[in-house]
């Protein structure tokens, strides 16, 4: 080949290239681009990415990003995370929470336990069922007196007595009826048993219990087997434990009261 390119090109191209590029590239593209690619890269990218992927892709990525992205996703995520998020959602959750919760908390609190839960009723059903018991043994205005003995028991049954009687439990209308025996006969004033001053705090519910020693012992006139305690009265266990009552083992019902100089 001549050592200087011509200025027009021949219509044939040579067998042999020239050994230094052509100063202007040739308006079209040849049919059989060269298989090796040339030494030295071309200054300015190509206006058209490729149809095909190259089989070997270059190892280190380019410096500039590219104007639109591949069709493909990459194998290997970028080092920067992108400015807005991807259009379908993650299959995997963060492994760290956020750090504020996604709901406010209610506006407004939830309701509180009742006193007895396990008469499974709120305290107005509670203490109107109650009534509807108590009233059948005494009469409804002295109930209703917080004078009154029988008002201080009702209103002992329903807010304060930790035994939690229920409207449902058929002793309901004994443990009544021994705390009127006990405020009628200036219970609080005996010589033993009475009821500690503070009726739920468990210090002095032992301590009462402790200074009781009356025991109604023995069978009754009736030669009948009954059970008693030494508890103090009006505390939170069954009433046939308070000290000087017995009650029948058969129907857990009170058989007498024994008191000797109280």
């Amino acid at each position: 080949p001549s050592t200087f390119p011509s200025a027009i090109p021949f219509e044939i191209t040579s067998a042999v290239p020239t050994p230094t590029p052509s100063e202007k590239p040739s308006q079209t593209s040849s049919s059989n681009p060269s298989i090796i690619p040339s030494v030295i890269p071309s200054l300015a990218p190509s206006s058209k990415p490729s149809s095909n992927l190259s089989s070997n892709p270059s190892s280190q990525p380019s410096t500039f990003p590219s104007a639109m992205p591949s069709a493909i996703a990459s194998a290997i995520p970028t080092l920067t995370p992108t400015h807005q998020p991807t259009t379908p959602t993650s299959p995997f959750p963060t492994k760290t929470p956020t750090n504020s919760p996604f709901n406010p908390p209610t506006s407004s609190p939830t309701t509180p336990l009742p006193r007895c839960p396990e008469c499974f009723l709120t305290e107005e059903e509670r203490r109107a069922q109650a009534f509807q018991t108590i009233v059948t043994l005494s009469d409804p205005a002295a109930i209703n007196n917080p004078s009154t003995p029988q008002g201080k028991c009702f209103d002992w049954i329903v807010d304060q007595d930790l035994y939690c009687s229920c409207p449902q439990d058929p002793k309901l209308g004994q443990r009544y009826i021994m705390c009127v025996f006990y405020q009628s006969t200036n219970g609080g004033n005996w010589n033993q048993c009475n009821a500690p001053n503070d009726l739920t705090n468990a210090t002095e519910i032992e301590a009462a219990n402790s200074a009781c020693n009356i025991v109604a012992d023995g069978r009754d006139v009736f030669n009948r087997n009954t059970f008693q305690g030494t508890d103090a009265w009006l505390t939170p266990s069954y009433e046939c434990f308070w000290g000087g009552l017995a009650c029948l083992d058969s129907t857990l019902s009170v058989d007498r009261i024994e008191f000797e100089n109280d």
